[in-house]
C-alpha cells in the first residue's frame, strides 16, 4: 500500500492505494473538496468519518462543459416520483433525464 500526501494551501488531502485491490482511498478535510474521474461501471463509496456531517456531490459529464450534462437532485426527485432520500438500487438522474449512478448500498 502506497501512501500519497497532495498538499494544497490550508488543504491535506491523503491518497491511499492498494495495487492488489485496485481501492484507492481519498480522505478529504471537513469544508473541502477533492475531485476525481469515475469510469463506466465502476463504484465508488462515500464514507463520513466523524459522523453527522453533510456531503455535497457534484458530478458532471465529461466533456464538461460541451455536454452541458451534470448530475441533478432535482431531475433525481422527479424521476424518483418525488421520493427523497433514494434508496438502494435506485439511480441519480442528471439534468438530461439521464440516470449517471446507481445507489448500491447505504
Amino acid at each position: 500500500m502506497t501512501k500519497i500526501i497532495h498538499s494544497k494551501p490550508s488543504v491535506a488531502t491523503s491518497v491511499l492505494h492498494d495495487q492488489d485491490s485496485q481501492v484507492t482511498h481519498h480522505t478529504v478535510p471537513g469544508g473541502h473538496g477533492h475531485a476525481f474521474k469515475v469510469e463506466a461501471n465502476t463504484s465508488f463509496r462515500i464514507t463520513d468519518l466523524h459522523g453527522r456531517q453533510i456531503v455535497d456531490l457534484m458530478a458532471w459529464v465529461l466533456p464538461y462543459p460541451s455536454t452541458h450534462e451534470h448530475l441533478s437532485m432535482s431531475y433525481t426527485r422527479y424521476n424518483l416520483g418525488g421520493s427523497a432520500p433514494p434508496a438502494i438500487g435506485d439511480c441519480l438522474y442528471t439534468n438530461k433525464s439521464e440516470p449517471i449512478f446507481r445507489l448500491v448500498a447505504d
